[in-house]
């Protein structure tokens, strides 16, 4: 947490991957990150810890979907700024 109060970010992105946030020694953050005052994103499996540690409950879909997508930018303002337009992730 220090390293990140030093870098002072405008936002933090929980990004995605393969757990279950109900899977042991699935990766978490120190949940401190929630309390900075900055906005978190949840992308994927970064969605599913911020729903669960807020008291949410994550449903097991009948398939997974993990693996390679692509990002489309249609507004590259704030957020997206200086982001390409097309990107493929995984």
């Amino acid at each position: 947490m220090e390293k990140i109060r030093d870098f002072n970010p405008k936002g933090i992105v929980l990004s995605g991957g393969p757990s279950s946030v109900y899977s042991e020694g699935a990766p978490v953050p120190d949940m401190q990150v929630f309390q900075l005052g900055i906005p978190v994103l949840g992308i994927c499996y970064g969605m599913q810890l911020i729903a669960h540690y807020l008291g949410g409950r994550v449903g097991k879909a009948a398939k997974r979907e993990y693996g390679q997508a692509e990002l489309i930018v249609d507004n590259d303002v704030d957020l997206l700024q200086g982001i390409s337009s097309r990107q493929r992730f995984g």
